[in-house]
């Protein structure tokens, strides 16, 4: 983990390794056994300072250079910032930028509780591609695979932190049928992850940890702490299983915590998959910048992916809590149920529109993301000379002054990395909109105002 010169997530390591020791601490406090895990800590210890001794090369010039960067505060002051400024770190305002908001945690058991992606592929059956189809756009499958499906309150992401529907059950189940140190320490530390996450929506506790937890205010995207929940929630919820099939754990409590874990995730699933409406308006600040029919089908197919993604949460709960059922009744056997479980579980952890890269190996997922990036990159056959395109003797013309019909138009770029081969203006009262097709496919994405 050190040698990944990453040390916002070695920061999140630790954070779970101390949680761990305090429970160990607490554990030998309470069982007398404290010289023991003494002696056993400094053992720990001394691999730790070792580890990072052989990367020393690495860490200590980071720590360095960070200083004369922003991450090492600054000298200017401003007037209306002297609330957010750390000292010796960043402005709070700016490292709480890409907060997770409150209203999208449930994307932790339903992916697209709040449309997902800024930025991904609507299906044909979706109200977006019907609207296309009428209005008799050429190329709407193409137009389809970049829509802006996500409504949440981050400027924009690459997708909802899921942790699966199956794991999300097993940490509930590991939560109502386990006892002791184990179920609390794995608890209390997701808890806090999930509230740092939430980070400018929760100010209190991120500027205390901000002003007061070494280290923690060089870091930024408040988000990024959930990645911990990515090893808690199923640590808690294997180790709950493997104390339910050692039968460490009573018949009567294990019954009842199925009973509980699955009313709590899969009520929860059935009911915004039954009232998907509950989950708010289903539009976001940013549709204003878009044409009026998109911004009247968006939240239809918002809509819709919400209710589809809870039946699907849904779907795969039932199916794991079945399984673990028939298992611990002697209805199947241990390895049929694990086999079963697995494949439940690995599947469940999919988005709905999951990447087929293999992203469980780095190097595979490296060169597979190298690969797409390169596919998506223009060429020199896909761009043009740059030109200007601007005479002062041009003037503009609204939709109200032309006719309503399509027209094939010819377009020219003042930079040299569109070339618009094709394009079609449409004119529908009183409204223009306009289909380019560009030279190539090389455009990893297009925004609005490129």
């Amino acid at each position: 983990e050190i040698a990944a010169i990453h040390p916002q997530i070695t920061f999140y390591l630790g954070m779970i390794i101390l949680a761990y020791v305090i429970a160990q601490l607490v554990s030998a406090i309470k069982n007398k056994t404290l010289p023991a895990f003494i002696k056993t800590s400094c053992f720990v210890l001394l691999a730790t300072v070792l580890a990072a001794g052989t990367n020393v090369n690495r860490l200590w010039p980071n720590w360095e250079y960070s200083k004369y960067t922003m991450r090492g505060g600054s000298e200017l002051q401003m007037a209306h910032a002297q609330g957010n400024q750390t000292q010796g770190g960043l402005n709070k305002e700016y490292a709480t930028a890409w907060s997770y908001g409150i209203e999208e945690t449930p994307n932790l058991l339903i992916p697209n509780f709040n449309g997902g992606a800024s930025a991904s592929e609507l299906s044909k059956k979706s109200k977006t591609y019907e609207i296309l189809k009428q209005g008799g756009v050429p190329n709407a499958e193409q137009v389809i695979k970049q829509m802006p499906p996500y409504w949440g309150p981050q400027a924009f992401t690459a997708g909802p932190m899921y942790m699966g529907a199956i794991s999300v059950f097993l940490f509930v189940l590991g939560l109502v049928v386990l006892q002791g140190t184990t179920k609390w320490w794995i608890a209390g530390i997701s808890l806090l992850a999930l509230l740092l996450g939430w980070g400018k929506h929760f100010m209190w506790l991120s500027s205390l940890f901000f002003d007061y937890v070494p280290l923690y205010n060089k870091f930024r995207v408040p988000s990024m702490i959930l990645t911990i929940l990515q090893l808690t929630i199923p640590l808690l919820g294997f180790y709950s299983l493997h104390q339910i099939f050692s039968d460490k754990i009573e018949k009567k409590r294990v019954i009842k915590g199925l009973k509980l874990a699955l009313g709590i995730t899969g009520g929860f699933c059935l009911l915004f998959a039954l009232l998907p409406s509950l989950a708010g308006s289903f539009t976001s600040p940013a549709d204003s910048q878009f044409p009026d029919w998109l911004q009247q089908a968006l939240p239809e197919d918002r809509q819709s992916m919400l209710r589809s993604d809870a039946f699907r949460s849904l779907l795969f709960i039932l199916a794991g809590a079945a399984t673990i059922w028939a298992g611990y009744m002697k209805k199947i056997k241990l390895f049929l149920l694990m086999a079963a479980l697995g494949v439940s579980v690995l599947t469940g952890c999919g988005n709905s529109k999951s990447d087929s890269a293999d992203n469980s190996n780095p190097k595979v997922a490296e060169e597979s993301k190298d690969s797409k990036t390169e596919d998506k990159v223009a060429g020199k056959d896909e761009m043009t000379t740059a030109q200007d395109v601007v005479d002062d003797s041009m003037k503009p013309i609204s939709g109200d002054k032309i006719k309503d019909g399509t027209y094939s138009i010819d377009v020219a770029s003042s930079s040299s990395m569109f070339k618009i081969v094709s394009c079609e203006l449409t004119v529908k009262e009183g409204k223009m909109t306009a289909v380019m097709t560009m030279s190539g496919k090389g455009y990893l994405k297009l925004y609005m105002g490129s």
